[in-house]
């Protein structure tokens, strides 16, 4: 029963950024312009096509949500620094993808900033209650810091031997799966915290 409360609570602090269903899109999106880039980069109505699509999805998956789950209303600093933060990590998310298609470092920037992205996105979730959830957030993290490291530390045609062109385009297809799947969990999760009912020890039947 208080596991549940605090589950709830959990969700409603942090609900705009649980909707996985949205980031599933994004995942699929992400594969998406890594086929771009190893097969056609030159042509950018493959992507940009893309995103409008995808940006579309997204604002029926938003009314979809609130028909679903109605308005959840998270305080003005949670939403405030849930903004700041994607804000700032899309940003810093354009200038590795940039960064990338160079080839100048040995590494992949893209994954070092979403896996920096997913582990600040755990401990902004986590900042309230003694309960920790999502805690998969921090293994995936670790796995594609390691991942986006290993032509550094020796093995330079990691991508390669892995079955991809190049880095760029390895690195967007792990980015859009491990998206893909987060976006599944943290949905599934949404919907058992949200639907689920929570008995009352009233004596009454829910």
């Amino acid at each position: 029963m208080i596991e549940e409360l605090e589950k709830i609570r959990f969700v409603t602090a942090n609900y705009p950024t649980l909707k996985g269903l949205n980031m599933m899109v994004i995942g699929f999106c992400l594969f998406g312009i890594s086929l771009w880039t190893g097969y056609n980069p030159g042509d950018l109505s493959f992507p940009i096509t893309l995103m409008l699509l995808s940006g579309i999805l997204i604002f029926m998956l938003e009314r979809y949500h609130r028909r679903v789950f109605g308005r959840v209303q998270s305080d003005n600093r949670t939403r405030r620094l849930g903004v700041y933060t994607s804000i700032a990590f899309g940003i810093l998310g354009l200038a590795a993808f940039v960064l990338d298609t160079t080839n100048i470092l040995p590494v992949s920037t893209l994954g070092i900033v979403f896996a920096i992205g997913l582990w600040v996105d755990f401990l902004r979730l986590n900042r309230q209650g003694t309960k920790k959830y999502l805690t998969y957030y921090r293994w995936i993290a670790i796995l594609l810091f390691i991942t986006s490291i290993i032509p550094a530390l020796g093995l330079r045609n990691f991508w390669e031997l892995a079955g991809f062109d190049s880095p760029l385009t390895g690195m967007l297809t792990l980015v859009g799966l491990i998206t893909f799947i987060i976006g599944l969990r943290v949905h599934l999760f949404l919907v058992q915290a949200l639907i689920t009912p929570v008995e009352v020890d009233d004596g009454e039947p829910i």
